[in-house]
């Protein structure tokens, strides 16, 4: 609709500048002022004409610029979502690196002692850290320690046990159970420097944790 409108426009613009340029023409006397008049009345009739090809090339370069500083910041966009996405996933593998190395320290610190102390073998250790945390590096940076523990494994030619399985039974007496669960996490945290709270203790294989609060 606006492209018909501007071609009306132009249409009437360059009758209406023909009109006036032949009036012009017939009240001025021939002389060299007509002449000049003529010229100048040419290019102008010259640039009136040309004005949709002008209007088209500065509509092309706006365009053109418009569409390159879009692409422009799309392009920038989309480079920084990529930084960042990727140095998430950076922040995320420390992390799991730092909690993975900290509980095999941690797990080694204390598995012969535990072992021999309570005839059983600490499986596995879990870090709990808050997710605002990027790195952990030292106990206050933790929120919890999971420790799984199953039963030392012998081998049949063992004659003689030096030490009882001190066993972890959800079916014993709650008393029993809490003073043990209690024990063992006295042991841990005096090991790591933790808080009796921070500390779960689970036996493998069983479901339910054995949490003395």
């Amino acid at each position: 609709m606006k492209g018909m409108q501007f071609v009306t426009e132009w249409i009437r613009n360059i009758i209406v500048f023909l009109l006036l340029a032949t009036i012009l023409h017939l009240i001025l006397p021939n002389s060299n002022l007509q002449k000049y008049v003529k010229f100048v009345v040419s290019l102008l009739l010259v640039v009136l004409i040309l004005t949709p090809l002008f209007k088209l090339l500065q509509t092309d370069v706006n365009e053109v610029i418009a569409n390159f500083n879009e692409e422009k910041y799309v392009a920038e966009g989309s480079v920084k979502n990529s930084i960042d996405s990727k140095k998430k996933e950076i922040q995320a593998l420390t992390r799991a690196y730092s909690l993975e190395e900290m509980a095999t320290k941690m797990k080694k610190e204390v598995g012969k002692e535990f072992e021999k102390k309570y005839g059983m073998t600490v499986s596995e250790i879990q870090i709990v850290a808050a997710e605002s945390t990027a790195e952990v590096k030292s106990a206050k940076d933790i929120q919890t320690v999971v420790v799984t523990l199953k039963e030392k494994e012998r081998s049949k030619n063992d004659a003689i046990e030096t030490v009882k399985p001190v066993e972890i039974n959800t079916k014993e007496p709650p008393k029993k159970v809490e003073e043990t669960n209690v024990e063992m996490k006295d042991f841990f945290s005096s090991r790591w420097q933790l808080e009796n709270k921070q500390i779960q203790v689970q036996m493998e294989g069983r479901t339910g944790r054995v949490n003395g609060q």
